[in-house]
């Protein structure tokens, strides 16, 4: 989950100050807080405990010169938006909040001279706090603190550039805390952790954010419930392509609202098509109702009472089904087959989903009816396909190779380059379910041989499970006949043809290694072309070399894998450099993520030299 913080001004050197010290105080006083950590704990610590909180920085409405320098970690716990508004109209800023999950909302108080305009931050901030009572307020000024309006919730201007200091950050690091602790929200937390739901995307953001808001508003049971009278039954649709976690969503949406200590049942439309079959299993039947009717047996709908009723692809419904449900959702009324006299009243709350491409094409088609698509429309939810978000992509599968690989008692790590075929993959068709399926069968067949899924790893089981066929040649990996020839001469006047071929993997990579070195060391694109081919046809080659006769050392009959010789090149950089801080830096790694493989290492090395020995 990530949690966002909102700061509204209409002067934009006040929006630039927080970068980068105020950010960087707020994370240290997120980790440090007494209250947040302990809301964190009962959401069973979906935010780090021990280290600060990553947190990125976004500007609207201005052009900033701050925001694009400032670099943040991956991933990111906290969204901070430094929002101009002029003229206290707060179009952008009201846009936001509709979409993310914001813990504070700061604003100053004057965005004009006029009466109105003098006071349009504190009303904002009051609409606001009014509409999110879960949300924290606060009004900062250069001038005093309107006489009715609460000193807890107001901070004073230090100066034109200065939003508010150390009053401020305390007050935003209390809001976050007083927001994680909410009931609702530290379910949320909790819920999203537990089911591995791990989003970094704006578009999965919204769309939980709208979920949320639906479960509140429609699925928390009403005071009014034991009223007799007919209700419409609140229905929800989840729109999304298949393996995009709709039914996971579903749970979810219940396990937040106030029925998540009653049943989610859930029934598949793909088993009642035929009519009578779908009284019988949806509003039950009595004995004799029809032939093997011998005992009276009631519904899902009577099963579920005020819980939720999971109703899972409404588009393999026939048109005769989706009459019987149409009606039952207009007036929350059924009867039991074969006892069509007594109508009884439903209390439980509807989801259903659809596949997106199968649930366009009955509606192009009309192959159900457009009043009966109307309704279940009403209140709907689009999941946006995992290709649509590549950032979610990369932390997906991070995280899949974390829990999958623990799972059989692994812990393995997965490359960049790796990562960078299955975002430009995409996984259409199967998104997270297809990319979890899909690591699973990598890790499994690669758990005996490495603990480093990189991108030949990647490429053989895409092979084997016919995801992409490549050949040797595409993958541009030296063969065995190949491997310790001389290495050509580098013709420097020459055009790197390379670069110009867009169908192999060859060009793709060399195109990519020109633009990493020109972005990286900041020089020009003809100087990294001429240095890529320098290393790539050159130096290189000379490296791959020497790793050859590492890997095969001279009188000895067994070779090195590459898993055993990425374990001593970590074991070199920290001889080298003198400790696991220093090594962790020059290999790109987390200093608590090297000491653990260091110690890991050790328990599993223990004796092993001793036992030779003897």
């Amino acid at each position: 989950m990530i949690l966002h913080a909102l700061i509204v001004d209409d002067e934009e050197d006040v929006l630039e100050s927080p970068i980068p010290g105020f950010v960087r105080e707020l994370a240290e006083g997120l980790r440090s807080n007494r209250a947040f950590q302990e809301a964190n704990e009962r959401a069973g610590f979906p935010f780090p405990s021990s280290q600060p909180l990553n947190i990125k920085v976004s500007a609207l409405g201005y052009v900033s010169s701050r925001v694009p320098k400032y670099k943040h970690h991956s991933p990111v716990h906290i969204h901070l938006h430094l929002c101009c508004e002029k003229g206290g109209s707060f179009r952008h800023a009201l846009r936001l909040l509709k979409e993310q999950f914001f813990a504070v909302v700061v604003s100053d108080m004057r965005f004009s001279e006029d009466s109105l305009g003098s006071r349009a931050g504190r009303f904002f901030v009051e609409d606001i706090v009014r509409r999110n009572p879960e949300l924290t307020g606060i009004l900062y000024s250069a001038y005093h603190r309107p006489d009715d309006f609460p000193p807890e919730h107001f901070v004073r201007k230090g100066s034109a550039s200065n939003l508010g200091g150390v009053e401020l950050l305390e007050k935003m690091v209390a809001g976050f805390a007083r927001y994680l602790a909410h009931p609702s929200i530290n379910t949320l937390a909790r819920e999203l952790h537990q089911r591995g739901l791990v989003y970094q995307s704006d578009e999965f953001g919204a769309m939980l954010r709208r979920a949320y808001d639906y479960s509140r508003l429609y699925l928390d049971i009403a005071e009014d419930e034991q009223n007799k009278r007919r209700h419409p039954r609140p229905t929800i649709l989840l729109d999304g392509e298949t393996g995009t976690g709709k039914t996971e969503l579903a749970g979810l949406m219940h396990a937040i609202s106030t029925r998540h200590s009653i049943p989610f049942i859930s029934a598949t439309c793909n088993q009642l098509t035929d009519e009578q079959f779908l009284r019988s299993v949806l509003f039950g039947h009595v004995k004799g109702a029809f032939s093997g009717a011998t005992t009276d047996r009631p519904g899902l709908v009577e099963t579920a009472g005020k819980g939720t009723l999971l109703l899972d692809d409404l588009h393999k419904l026939s048109d005769g089904s989706s009459v019987i449900l149409h009606s039952f959702l207009d007036d929350g009324e059924y009867s039991h087959l074969g006892q069509d006299e007594i109508r009884r009243s439903a209390h439980c709350a509807i989801i259903g989903t659809v596949e997106t491409p199968r649930w366009q094409e009955i509606k192009s088609k009309g192959d159900l009816a457009e009043s009966f698509i109307n309704r279940v429309e009403q209140l709907i939810i689009r999941i946006p396909p995992l290709a649509a978000r590549p950032i979610d992509i990369e932390h997906q599968a991070r995280y899949y190779c974390d829990i999958l690989s623990r799972a059989i008692g692994e812990e393995m790590e997965i490359s960049d380059a790796a990562i960078a075929w299955l975002v430009d993959y995409g996984f259409p068709g199967g998104n997270s379910r297809k990319l979890r399926d899909f690591l699973k069968g990598v890790i499994t067949q690669s758990a005996r041989v490495t603990d480093y899924i990189d991108l030949p790893e990647i490429e053989e089981f895409a092979q084997e499970s016919r995801l992409l066929v490549r050949t040797e040649k595409d993958r541009n990996v030296p063969t065995p006949s190949s491997r310790g020839a001389e290495i050509p001469p580098l013709v420097e006047d020459a055009t790197w043809k390379v670069l110009e071929d867009r169908s192999s993997w060859t060009g793709r990579i060399a195109r990519l290694a020109v633009s990493a070195l020109a972005g990286e060391l900041q020089i020009g694109g003809a100087e990294a072309e001429k240095l890529t081919r320098k290393l790539f046809e050159s130096d290189f080659q000379r490296l791959w070399k020497e790793f050859e006769s590492i890997t095969h050392p001279a009188g000895l009959e067994h070779t090195i894998d590459i898993k055993l010789f990425d374990e001593l090149f970590r074991y070199y950089v920290v001889y080298q450099t003198g400790n696991p801080a220093k090594a962790a830096k020059q290999l790109g790694m987390k200093d608590n993520a090297l000491r653990e493989f260091i110690y890991s290492r050790e328990q599993k090395r223990e004796g092993t030299v001793s036992d030779a020995e003897e």
